[in-house]
C-alpha cells in the first residue's frame, strides 16, 4: 500500500536511490528507477567492536558446550532466515559428531517450529536456542563458533556476514545473499545454492574439514574494518551528496539559461 501511493513517487524524485546490493539494484530497477539514479552503498559496521574481541571461551562455559565444535546462526528467528534448512543441513553431516549448532536471536515466529522440527530430524541434542544476544554476548558466540551460517532465503545484505569476517571466522551463506560481490576473492566466504540442504551440508563440511587459512581470515577482517567502517561509508555516502547536489545545481543553472532564452 505504502509502495502504490507513496513510495513509487518518491523514487521518480529522488535524484539518488541508494541500494546495499546488487539485489537492491534489481529492485530499484523493477520500481522504474534508471541505473545512472542507483548507487551502491552499503552498511556499516561498529569497527571498534571487533578490535579488541574477548577471550575465548566465554560463550562455550556460559552454555556448558564444551568439547563442541560450534557452528552459528545469529539473526532473528523467521522463516526467511532459512534456518530450517541449516538444521536439516547438520542432520546429514555424521562426519563431525561433536558438531554443535547456536542458533542465537530472538524469536520472530519461528521457534516452536525450528525446536519441533529438531525434535523430528532427532538432533535436538545437537542444537542450542539462545535467543536474544547483547553486543558482548555476540562476540563471545563469535569467538566460540568454527563458521557462521547465514542460510537466508532472501538477504539484501547480512551484516552478519561483516560481524563473522570482522571476527575472523568463515562464514556459509545462501547464494541469495546480496554481499558477497563486497568482499574481494571472497577469502572468508563461502556460497551454497539457496534452500539446498545438501549443498550446504556438503560446503560446510568442508570449510569444517579444510580450516580456512587464518592469514587469509585476518587479511579479509582488514578489509572489512577498513573499507565498512563508519567513517569509510560516511565519506562514500559525502561525496555521493556532493555530485548529486552539484548535478541538481547544473541542472537548475541550465534550466534557468533555457528559460531566459525562451523570453528573449
Amino acid at each position: 500500500m505504502f509502495d502504490r501511493l507513496w513510495g513509487q513517487e518518491i523514487l521518480k524524485d529522488a535524484a539518488a536511490v541508494c541500494a546495499v546490493s546488487d539485489l537492491e539494484i534489481d529492485d530499484a530497477r523493477q520500481f522504474g528507477v534508471e541505473d545512472k539514479r542507483i548507487y551502491l552503498l552499503p552498511n556499516p559496521i561498529n569497527d571498534d567492536h571487533y578490535r579488541n574481541l574477548p577471550e575465548q571461551g566465554g560463550f562455550i562455559k556460559k552454555w556448558n558446550l564444551g568439547n563442541k565444535r560450534l557452528v552459528l546462526f545469529l539473526g532473528r528467528l523467521h522463516w526467511i532466515k532459512g534456518i530450517d534448512v541449516l538444521i536439516d543441513a547438520i542432520r546429514l553431516i555424521e562426519e563431525i559428531p561433536d558438531l554443535h549448532v547456536v542458533i542465537a536471536g530472538p524469536d520472530d515466529g519461528a521457534e516452536e517450529a525450528l525446536r519441533a522440527r529438531a525434535v523430528h530430524r532427532k538432533i535436538m541434542d545437537k542444537i542450542t536456542f539462545t535467543g536474544f544476544l547483547n553486543d558482548f554476548e555476540k562476540l563471545q558466540a563469535l569467538v566460540d563458533s568454527e563458521v557462521v551460517v547465514i542460510p537466508s532465503r532472501r538477504e539484501s545484505f547480512p551484516g552478519t556476514a561483516l560481524e563473522a569476517v570482522a571476527a575472523a571466522k568463515p562464514v556459509v551463506l545462501s547464494s541469495m545473499c546480496g554481499i558477497v560481490n563486497w568482499i574481494p576473492g571472497r577469502a572468508a566466504m563461502t556460497v551454497f545454492e539457496s534452500e539446498n540442504v545438501y549443498d550446504l551440508a556438503r560446503k560446510l563440511k568442508t570449510v569444517l574439514q579444510s580450516r580456512s587459512s587464518s592469514q587469509d581470515l585476518l587479511n579479509t577482517k582488514d578489509l572489512v574494518l577498513r573499507e565498512f567502517s563508519p567513517n569509510a561509508l560516511a565519506a562514500k555516502a559525502e561525496m555521493l551528496y556532493q555530485s548529486v547536489s552539484i548535478s541538481d545545481f547544473r541542472l537548475r543553472k541550465l534550466g534557468e539559461l533555457e528559460t531566459r532564452s525562451y523570453r528573449c
